[in-house]
């Protein structure tokens, strides 16, 4: 069971050829099918920005079909500056249907029924996540979310089974902050010390290759993140993008009207917030190689368990690389 998602049916079976499927997440899904005449070769082009677009639009508009394709021939208009061709017809949509429908029965599934099976028989449930606490609609720093909840409590409604109780939850912090699109960002580093670091972690759009803005880990932002979620571990990735620092900056507390906070504050007072930056010895060494905790260096131990400290929540995973096995458990 998913909320109002949109499959771009060409580009799913082109990817799940490829053991991978993508999904368009406007709030349009009412339709029931994809209004992808026209846009396609657009879409194929900059899919971000378009999806970016779209969204706005959309969002708060009646869910009217009519209202809802004129609103993408204006849209369409606006940001490719060409006519888009002719509104389909029913049968074309019915031959669009027919082309896929086959191809998609075998991934279409009652999901509520499938899970409750599993639970039953006694089976481990994983549910994964994409997006962090920050990016949740009631949670995060609105307007800069998803149009859904993405906190760890929702992951059972979402997928179907609402009676799951979760007995573990992982949380996926990095060892510095990062951050795609816009909205507030404490501890964003700028100038040459943040294109080091973006250089380092090689923090730039998969597909885009726009850079991504980059600063140290904020841990004021980390613990309301593990807070909310209800994390009972955490996983601490990319510490080896860290190890060309001599001292590693940490935003350790936030500035807020002149007074020093360890309070995520509300989303309209993050814009006047400020860092805090304090300073913890770096290690200065190649740790990518390194497989257990105890031929970590000292002061990577040191960052790791001042992290831990800081968040409240036990650090059970480090990673120090992107190969399968760079992954240290504590």
């Amino acid at each position: 069971m998913i909320d109002s998602v949109i499959f771009d049916m060409d580009g799913l079976m082109f990817d799940t050829e490829r053991m991978w499927a993508t999904f368009w997440e406007p709030a349009l899904a009412a339709l029931g099918l994809e209004y992808k005449e026209g846009l396609a070769e657009a879409e194929r082009g900059t899919a971000g920005e378009t999806s970016r677009n779209i969204v706005r639009q959309f969002y708060g508009e009646d869910c009217d079909a009519n209202a809802i394709i004129d609103s993408l021939h204006r849209v369409a208009d606006e940001e490719f500056q060409k006519p888009v061709p002719k509104k389909p017809g029913l049968d074309e949509l019915l031959a669009w249907v027919d082309k896929y429908c086959e191809a998609v029965k075998p991934y279409i599934t009652n999901t509520t029924a499938f899970l409750r099976d599993a639970q039953k028989a006694g089976k481990s449930i994983l549910f994964e996540a994409q997006l962090g606490a920050l990016r949740d609609l009631d949670y995060g720093i609105y307007p800069y979310t998803t149009s859904s909840n993405s906190v760890a409590a929702y992951a059972p409604v979402g997928s179907g089974l609402p009676t799951a109780k979760l007995d573990e939850v992982v949380g996926v912090v990095k060892a510095y902050s990062s951050c795609v699109g816009e909205g507030p960002f404490v501890c964003e580093m700028f100038g040459e010390e943040g294109q080091k670091l973006r250089d380092a972690g090689a923090e730039y759009g998969a597909k885009t290759g726009r850079p991504r803005r980059v600063g140290p880990i904020d841990l004021v932002a980390t613990r309301y993140g593990v807070e909310v979620q209800g994390a009972t571990n955490i996983a601490l990735t990319k510490l080896d993008i860290l190890s060309y620092m001599d001292k590693i900056p940490v935003c350790a507390h936030y500035e807020l009207d002149g007074q020093q906070t360890d309070e995520f504050p509300f989303p309209v007072c993050l814009q006047d917030a400020k860092p805090v930056i304090e300073y913890v010895d770096g290690w200065k060494c190649d740790i990518s190689k390194v497989r257990s905790w105890d031929e970590l260096p000292e002061n990577a131990r040191n960052y790791v368990e001042y992290v831990e400290r800081a968040i409240g929540c036990h650090i059970g995973y480090v990673s120090v690389g992107a190969e399968r096995d760079s992954l240290i458990i504590r």
